[in-house]
């Protein structure tokens, strides 16, 4: 699968898709997405990556998978 390039769009989506999210939800949630999208989030200057070798996006987890697509909200049970 190849990224569709959003260009500016790309922050634009994250952040209106970080608050369709409930707050409740958003605290306990993990962005998810694919090594290609996270690429493209870096190509408009996302530096995620922390010094413990931790990326974050909007002080929340990312978690790169194969099949994870556009950056997405998944929110962890509890």
């Amino acid at each position: 699968m190849t990224a569709e390039p959003l260009g500016p769009d790309l922050y634009a989506y994250m952040v209106n898709h970080m608050y369709d999210v409930p707050a409740d939800e958003r605290r306990r949630s993990t962005w998810v997405m694919n090594q290609e999208w996270f690429d493209e989030c870096a190509k408009i200057g996302w530096n995620g990556w922390q010094p413990a070798g931790l990326a974050t996006m909007f002080a929340l987890p990312v978690q790169l998978t194969d099949d994870g697509g556009v950056p997405h909200l998944v929110a962890s049970d509890g």
